[in-house]
């Protein structure tokens, strides 16, 4: 649990950096749409961090299933499974 939530803040605090580091983006498209991917990937990171601290990291949020190893070690911050995943974002279609 400590390797994952010291891999996590380290997660954190680059993300958190590179936000900072973003130029305004006013009118912009592509430089907010960035922005906003790297500001959601944040918010997801912390939540992983607070799921960790109650037991929670590691079990899909939809089926409550465990979250592959494998697709922890690519995306330490997932919440779902790789087939919850998958029927989230064909349904976002």
């Amino acid at each position: 649990m400590a390797r994952i939530d010291a891999s996590l803040t380290e997660l954190e605090l680059k993300r958190e950096e590179q936000l900072a580091s973003l130029r305004d983006a006013r009118g912009d498209l592509v430089a907010i749409a960035y922005q906003e991917s790297v500001a959601r990937i944040l918010a997801e990171i912390r939540e992983a961090r607070r799921r960790l601290r109650e037991g929670k990291h590691g079990v899909c949020v939809a089926c409550h299933g465990m979250v592959s190893e494998e697709r922890m070690e690519a995306l330490p911050w997932a919440t779902q499974c790789a087939d919850c995943a998958r029927r989230h974002s064909s349904w976002l279609r």
